[in-house]
């Protein structure tokens, strides 16, 4: 326990260093430093409504949970208060100092001015940033994104809009069905665009489902993945397409104006992808982050095969409903292929556990559907 406590006050000693030095983004007052270290925010009225309204609530990660670990936290991290002197540029005053959810020490940072209404990035890595400003200026043709207002790459900072959203917690049935509809829609005209105006890359899955099959710790999920997939299907060639890459519904914004315009955020993960593929992540990242597994139902179902034959006919392709499970096998290979093949044992093993009982959940799922049909 001396260890870890040494350890955790160290992180503080590094985490209201870093606040210091970007002080003069912030805006003079009294700051307090969240228990679990992930935020410091001015102890203002106005201040914590955001906090509460905007950021945990729209942050799976942010949101405590009671544990003898948090009981630990609060005891022997005390909430500090920060005391600033005079803000230096008054153009931009934040009041909430976000850290990255990254596990690395130096993590990236996002300042939040609610007056202005705009939000700082401030990376470590100037190759993060370029990507960002990349990833705007391209997906921001096909999706509504945050408006970039400036950025210095010389200095690693950003300037976004800040987009006050609806707290996830108080979406009704109306805001999900108007979000998950949105969401298909954007993504059918994004692929018939894709298609039209590039020279599209296409992929087989075998080689992939190989080397996780040769992992010592995936073997078996992999062994699973390839009882369920057709070998005409696995041996297909599949589209490749410069997709979101972690695509959920907390990263994306309803926003509280009078349209409840759609944004979607956090676009990091981006790349080249099979088609689908941020499709799939949505609901399976539902199922197993929030226990949710009515989206992957629904599209097992069928309830989502309209929307599925379209973003087939975008490369010339035709939806098999009997292979619903199968095609998201194959999405289960791609993402274990490019998120989890070059990690370390321990998360392996966690993924193991976690797809292996989702996937029976899901063949059961498929069992069920065939003896009622």
């Amino acid at each position: 326990m001396i260890k870890r406590l040494i350890a955790f006050n160290r992180v503080i000693a590094t985490t209201v260093k870093k606040f210091k030095e970007h002080h003069v983004y912030l805006a003079p007052g009294k700051y307090v430093l969240d228990q679990n270290l992930k935020y410091i925010y001015r102890n203002d009225l106005d201040t914590k409504e955001f906090v509460n309204n905007v950021i945990l609530k729209n942050n799976y990660k942010l949101n405590s949970s009671f544990s003898i670990k948090s009981i630990y936290k609060s005891f022997f991290v005390p909430r500090k208060n920060i005391v600033k002197g005079e803000v230096i540029d008054k153009s931009f005053m934040g009041t909430v100092y976000l850290l990255s959810n990254d596990l690395t020490e130096e993590k990236d940072v996002k300042i939040f001015d609610i007056n202005t209404k705009e939000v700082l990035s401030i990376c470590v890595e100037r190759k993060a940033l370029q990507k960002k400003i990349n990833n705007y200026n391209y997906f921001s043709k096909y999706f509504r994104i945050p408006r970039v207002i400036s950025y210095n790459l010389s200095e690693k900072i950003c300037f976004e809009q800040l987009i006050i959203s609806k707290p996830k917690n108080e979406w009704t049935e109306l805001d999900y069905n108007k979000v998950i509809s949105n969401i298909f829609q954007t993504y059918a005209q994004y692929y018939f665009q894709y298609a039209e105006n590039n020279t599209v890359v296409y992929t087989c899955m075998r080689d992939k489902l190989t080397q996780i099959r040769n992992d010592g710790i995936l073997k078996s999920l992999g062994d699973m993945l390839d009882l369920n997939i057709s070998a005409e299907l696995i041996n297909s060639n599949l589209p490749l397409v410069n997709q979101h890459g972690d695509l959920w519904l907390y990263n994306i914004l309803l926003s509280n104006n009078k349209e409840n315009d759609i944004y979607f955020i956090d676009w990091e993960h981006s790349g080249e992808f099979i088609f689908l593929y941020d499709l799939f992540w949505w609901m399976q990242n539902e199922a197993v982050y929030n226990n949710d597994i009515s989206y992957l139902r629904n599209y097992l179902d069928g309830k989502y095969d309209s929307e599925i034959i379209e973003l087939f006919k975008a490369f010339n392709m035709i939806f098999d409903q009997t292979n619903r499970l199968e095609y998201f096998n194959i999405f289960m290979i791609e993402m274990l292929f490019n998120r989890v093949l070059s990690s370390n044992e321990s998360t392996k093993l966690i993924v193991l556990n976690t797809y292996r009982a989702l996937m029976q959940e899901l063949i059961s799922c498929k069992m069920v559907n065939i003896s009622e049909s």
